[in-house]
């Protein structure tokens, strides 16, 4: 009987170390994360991308001038950059469609970036995809909101095609 209760208090004693053991590796875990900087700098990354939209929205169906195509609700998302350094970065369209044939050419389509509330490009996609090369100084955060349109001088070359891609930053 008298080991029983001694073979019990162990193994109350032995689990109560465990969760006390557990409960200061946690504490010391959070406590070292808990500055933003040190998680950034722990996972190795720079600049980060988060989305203040849902999504890019697929442009009208039909031509459409710079005016109508300016006012349409585009993609927003926020890049920080949490170096001291500044960062150049290259703002690229890349197509998810696999039938080449089936996509609405880069060229029919028109495009507006707009940064901190200020247009900075509008024209239409070129061949390479790339839509805006730009820097971000160290330490800051830059919105962008990106919309896209068929231009109105479009021509039959638009039919039947379908439009479908990624905004990637590299």
């Amino acid at each position: 009987m008298r080991r029983e209760v001694i073979f019990r208090i162990t193994r109350i004693l032995l689990v109560i170390l465990f969760l006390l053991l557990a409960t200061s590796l946690r504490t010391v875990t959070k406590e070292s994360y808990s500055d933003i900087d040190s998680i950034r700098k722990s996972i190795g990354t720079n600049l980060q991308v988060m989305a203040l939209t849902n999504g890019v929205n697929k442009p009208s169906s039909l031509p459409t001038s710079d005016e109508e195509g300016a006012i349409e609700e585009g993609y927003k998302f926020k890049v920080t950059n949490y170096s001291n350094l500044n960062k150049d970065f290259k703002m690229v369209l890349v197509n998810t469609i696999k039938d080449e044939n089936k996509m609405l050419p880069y060229s029919s389509l028109r495009y507006q970036i707009i940064c901190n509330d200020e247009v900075i490009v509008t024209d239409n996609i070129p061949d390479n995809g790339v839509l805006y090369k730009g820097n971000i100084n160290g330490k800051e955060n830059k919105v962008y909101e990106v919309k896209f349109w068929i231009d109105e001088d479009a021509g039959s070359e638009i039919y039947g095609k379908q439009f479908s891609s990624q905004i990637a930053l590299l």
